[in-house]
């Protein structure tokens, strides 16, 4: 099912699968970018994707073939051998999908200026902190990266961030060395632990973050 908006199109696919491929002629590219289509959505229950228009235009730029297929597929189900042993460290369990756009046999990986926003639907364990899930990326030799403007949204119970490039993408859970007592009921607890898990801030020192007040 398909629902096109104004500066926008959309690609609901609403089956569930381990692996997606989405095809479209070159042709529908160059429409798009004529059209000045801001994004073109996909979203399913597993993983949903957000190419901006400058995505679109290097996409259509390096496709040589008259098709272009976008290729997202459960890295823990199809394809567990491309997950490094660090990798499979840091994912665990968690969803993680290889990305790749094809045509006529050749990877489109690089997106210059730019960005697709990544949406993995996950519901955390019980130690598991909002703030400690980021979205991965694995590169070719296996090295993961934990990407620090990714983040975890309660309200859509989903790990998001943008890139702009396609490799291996995936959930990991940095789990905090540091621990204060005085943030566990705090109405801040998970913005802190957000921080915390990315370097930006490290408190006062253990026990205590701060001294606060609720």
């Amino acid at each position: 099912m398909c629902e096109i908006r104004i500066k926008r199109i959309i690609a609901l696919l609403k089956t569930s699968f381990d692996k997606l491929l989405l095809t479209l002629p070159k042709m529908a590219y160059e429409k798009l970018i004529q059209a000045g289509v801001k994004y073109l959505e996909i979203t399913t229950p597993q993983i949903s994707m957000t190419l901006d228009l400058e995505t679109l235009k290097a996409i259509y730029k390096d496709a040589s073939g008259s098709q272009i297929t976008i290729d997202a597929h459960d890295a823990q189900k199809a394809d567990l051998s491309k997950l490094s042993e660090q990798a499979k460290k840091a994912v665990g369990s968690r969803p993680a999908y290889v990305l790749t756009i094809m045509s006529n046999g050749k990877s489109i990986r690089d997106f210059e200026k730019g960005r697709v926003a990544i949406t993995l639907p996950y519901k955390p364990n019980e130690k598991e902190q909002n703030g400690s899930l980021f979205l991965v990326y694995v590169d070719d030799a296996g090295k993961t990266e934990y990407m620090t403007n990714s983040s975890y949204s309660h309200d859509l119970q989903s790990a998001i961030g943008q890139t702009n490039h396609f490799s291996i993408y995936g959930i990991g859970f940095k789990e905090n060395s540091q621990t204060f007592s005085d943030i566990k009921d705090h109405w801040t607890k998970n913005d802190i632990e957000f921080v915390i898990a990315r370097g930006l801030f490290s408190g006062t020192g253990e026990p205590n973050f701060h001294q606060m007040t609720q």
